[in-house]
């Protein structure tokens, strides 16, 4: 269990930004072992994939 909350990011790291979706919708993660609710995440759409497919395959050649 992550002990420092602190280090949990309700955003998506996009091109060295922390981004959320433009929709501003979230994903809940939840513990499997007690259904909890952790933390909310950007639920990015369709439209907004190709951009972080393709800020990934830079940031990987670097």
């Amino acid at each position: 269990m992550l002990k420092d909350m602190s280090l949990l990011k309700s955003r998506c790291l996009v091109n060295g930004e922390w981004v959320e979706a433009k929709a501003k919708t979230t994903h809940p993660v939840t513990n499997p072992a007690t259904g909890e609710t952790i933390i909310e995440i950007p639920h990015l759409s369709p439209e907004e994939i190709p951009e972080v497919i393709e800020a990934s395959k830079i940031a990987q050649k670097k």
